[in-house]
């Protein structure tokens, strides 16, 4: 009886000892050991054709911003969209299979990948004069462009009026428009923008001007409140976040 060694992971086996389909090649020991190898070939099959400009898939011409030709990228996004609907049927998060986390649709993995992924694109989009949320020309005095700001204001007020935290959509507590998570979020968030210099609001840095009345906000978010609020160029911090004392 012929004996062979695993090229994977180097174990001695016989060649009439294990299933035939196993035994590509005669080469692996078992089901494990080819699937790594495999897993391996596709890896560096695929860096392969995307370095040559070539579908990841098939080998054809890719379309542009992408490493999939047409035909490949319509099927891998229907195999894709099945996959999910899937996994959320089955309670499970739809990108990565794992259970999805109490009332979310995603795993706590996804969550707080999505969240840094979201915030380093929006730092540079911010930088770049775009609005944080869609990437097209922001206004002048806003991190959104028109759209994005009435699709929150329209989201913000439908959770109000359906009693739902107006960040994030989970039941709000009795007295306020958001849910304890949010607001611990909000608290810790403007702590460590105060200890670090920055406005409380927006995060950007406080200007050395001099002005000791105020020394948590900017000043494009304080002209914001005043405009929101019609209240003078002379008001002060407590009248603008309190309003004016009557008489």
């Amino acid at each position: 009886m012929l004996t062979r060694t695993c090229m994977v992971c180097g174990t001695e086996f016989e060649k009439e000892a294990v299933p035939k389909e196993w035994l590509y090649n005669n080469s692996y020991c078992s089901r494990e050991c080819q699937r790594e190898y495999q897993r391996g070939y596709q890896k560096e099959r695929r860096e392969r054709l995307k370095r040559e400009g070539k579908c990841i898939r098939c080998g054809d011409p890719v379309r542009e911003d992408s490493v999939r030709c047409q035909e490949c990228m319509e099927k891998h996004n229907k195999s894709t969209k099945r996959q999910r609907e899937r996994y959320k049927r089955e309670g499970k998060c739809p990108k990565c299979g794992d259970p999805s986390a109490q009332g979310r649709v995603l795993c706590e993995n996804c969550l707080e990948k999505d969240a840094k992924r979201h915030q380093k694109k929006a730092e540079q989009y911010k930088e770049e004069g775009k609005c944080v949320d869609c990437g097209e020309p922001a206004l002048e005095d806003s991190v959104y462009c028109q759209e994005c700001l009435d699709k929150k204001k329209d989201r913000r007020e439908r959770y109000k009026k359906e009693g739902k935290c107006v960040d994030c959509g989970e039941p709000a507590l009795e007295d306020s428009v958001y849910c304890q998570e949010c607001l611990d979020k909000k608290k810790d968030r403007r702590e460590r923008y105060k200890r670090e210099g920055k406005c409380v609001n927006c995060g950007d840095e406080l200007p050395d001007d001099g002005r000791k009345w105020d020394d948590v906000q900017c000043p494009e978010c304080l002209e914001r409140m005043r405009n929101n609020y019609h209240y003078d160029e002379f008001a002060t911090r407590e009248e603008l976040l309190y309003g004016k004392a009557e008489g």
